[in-house]
């Protein structure tokens, strides 16, 4: 028997149907390599499951509008904390689905996973990039369902430094050009 059903029913006395579940609170932080407008970048995703995942479940990278893909696909580096080196990565629109994360049992009790997801264009001008959403799904009572989830909303992008390479020294008081005759 499932370990949540087990645990809704000891706690609360009833079950709670997997449809009327909803996705635990997942925690993480998110960054960028280069938060500069007009740039490519990747995003640093660190994320702590709050329940365990078989070796059947998924994720689901929801991309706000506000970031572009640059790339013909997705490719996942830095892989650590329990990440499989054989997961796949598959985008369709502003959605990427990692499958086969995981090569064992996923224990979520003080683990954290790392994952580096590359070729995105942040947006070209100083402005709040949008909602990244992560979704974790796994198989319970015979079907898929999302168990964790976390949103990032605080990434933002930097405008670039200006920055002086020297004196600008006149060779001439005159502001303006002499009458010229074609």
């Amino acid at each position: 028997m499932d370990f949540i059903r087990v645990y809704q029913q000891v706690t609360t006395g009833f079950i709670v149907p997997v449809s009327q579940q909803r996705p635990g609170d997942m925690k993480g932080s998110l960054s960028a390599t280069s938060p500069l407008v007009q740039t490519v970048t990747s995003l640093n995703f660190v994320l702590r499951p709050t329940f365990d995942l078989s070796v059947d479940s998924y994720i689901i990278l929801n991309m706000p509008n506000g970031i572009q893909f640059q790339g013909p696909s997705c490719t996942t580096i830095n892989l650590a904390g329990g990440f499989s080196s054989g997961m796949s990565c598959s985008r369709v629109d502003s959605q990427i689905t990692l499958f086969f994360p995981f090569d064992y049992p996923f224990t979520a009790k003080d683990s954290q996973l790392f994952m580096t997801v590359e070729e995105f264009l942040m947006p070209s001008s100083v402005q709040k990039v949008g909602t990244i959403q992560v979704l974790t799904y796994d198989m319970r009572d015979g079907n898929f369902v999302p168990l964790d989830m976390i949103e990032f909303k605080d990434l933002s992008t930097v405008s670039g430094k200006i920055t002086k390479l020297g004196e600008v020294i006149p060779t001439s008081l005159i502001t303006g050009m002499p009458d010229q005759s074609y």
